[in-house]
């Protein structure tokens, strides 16, 4: 390789300038070394069970407060919560600044909110105590808030449930009830509670579940349907609407389960197809409540039309005859109207016969000249047809 060509390769590797290639050069300098250090630790995820590869050392300020640093394309990020040395911890701040490695500081996690969502299920999202209050506390940032018995402030991660969280939502721990009073979003993945206590409800608080205002859940599923008949190849998907202490749940996950795939099949949105001839049933399931839907699938009958024409075989010359069609369907007579007309022996018009009227799918046919005619009958789409040969006979 020349001169050329490896100068061409490391601006590759390492970019263009000075800076680049020192930072790219520091970066992984750390990398190969970051594993060895004493204070090297893999954490992991509580919510994912992703793994984390982190420097963690002690902070000065708090016991139950860690410095760290992470490789610099880590996916950890504020508010994630990880296990580590069997205790949870949040990541209360995260820095990006450096180009080499990533910096943040994690805080024993104390305990968990929980509470029952909208659909009934409990959910549940560690916390810890926050050390920056919020502005009308007037605490100066790092220290420690020794707030009275009556008010808490928390940290927690901001994710799809907490997110929806207002004033007023009430949680049990510490074996007392608490009240939300301020929320603080304005940091990317964390949210900031104020809490102030709150009596305990005995009517609606489950303090061994942890969880106020627990109302035990009670659902319900309605269908549209509860019996459907279907053609083989045919498809239904049911319209389902689920409660919960009759409130309907948005987006529900929902089984379904056919008695029969040889009957029907239904897939994981609930479509119902017609396999064969027969009777099943398909259960819709929401939890541990579960309908019934009665399924028939009948068998697709295919149509073999045709049609006859009735009448003689001949006709005397300068006499008259009538002459009428049936049309059916696999031998059962169906109800088409048909249309007669003429022609030679090769499908060409002819002056031997005439038809002289027609109506009801019946005709009168008049023999002119002695010969040999075909009395056609169509559909009116054309689709079905017949002939029948006459022949004109003198009349002596």
């Amino acid at each position: 390789m020349s001169y050329k060509d490896k100068y061409k390769l490391r601006d590759e590797m390492y970019g263009a300038n000075i800076r680049d290639i020192r930072v790219n050069v520091s970066e992984q300098n750390l990398n190969s070394v970051f594993k060895e250090s004493p204070v090297y630790y893999q954490v992991v995820d509580v919510d994912s069970n992703d793994k984390y590869d982190l420097q963690i050392t002690d902070n000065s300020d708090a016991k139950d407060t860690k410095d760290f640093i992470a490789p610099f394309h880590s996916s950890i990020i504020a508010g994630r919560t990880v296990e580590w040395k069997n205790d949870k911890w949040i990541v209360i701040h995260y820095d990006e600044n450096s180009e080499v490695y990533k910096s943040g500081i994690l805080r024993k996690c104390l305990s968990t909110l929980k509470w029952l969502d909208s659909a009934g299920d409990v959910q549940e999202t560690w916390f810890t105590y926050t050390t920056t209050a919020l502005s009308n506390f007037g605490i100066q940032d790092g220290k420690i808030i020794n707030l009275d018995n009556e008010r808490r402030q928390l940290t927690i991660q901001n994710n799809t449930h907490t997110s929806l969280f207002t004033k007023g939502r009430r949680f049990v721990f510490d074996g007392r009830a608490w009240k939300i009073s301020a929320i603080d979003r304005l940091e990317d993945n964390l949210i900031y509670l104020v809490l102030d206590a709150d009596a305990i409800d005995p009517s609606k608080d489950n303090v061994e579940l942890r969880i106020a205002d627990y109302v035990k859940p009670n659902y319900s599923i309605q269908l549209d349907q509860t019996n459907i008949s279907l053609k083989v190849g045919d498809t239904f998907i049911p319209s389902v609407t689920v409660t919960n202490n009759g409130t309907p749940l948005l987006s529900p996950t929902l089984s379904f389960v056919s008695s029969d795939p040889d009957i029907c099949t239904v897939d994981e949105l609930g479509l119902i197809t017609g396999i064969s001839d027969g009777q099943a049933t398909v259960t819709v399931g929401y939890k541990d409540v579960y309908m019934i839907i009665e399924v028939t699938i009948s068998v697709v009958e295919s149509h073999n039309y045709s049609v006859m024409i009735n009448g003689d075989t001949t006709i005397t010359k300068s006499k008259s005859k009538s002459y009428n069609c049936v049309f059916c369907d696999n031998g059962t007579e169906v109800h088409i109207s048909g249309l007669f007309r003429l022609t030679d022996l090769n499908g060409n018009s002819t002056s031997s016969a005439i038809i002289t009227s027609q109506s009801n799918n019946a005709c009168s046919v008049r023999g002119d000249s002695i010969g040999y005619v075909l009395l056609h009958v169509e559909s009116d789409d054309g689709l079905i047809s017949s002939s029948k040969q006459i022949q004109i006979k003198s009349a002596i």
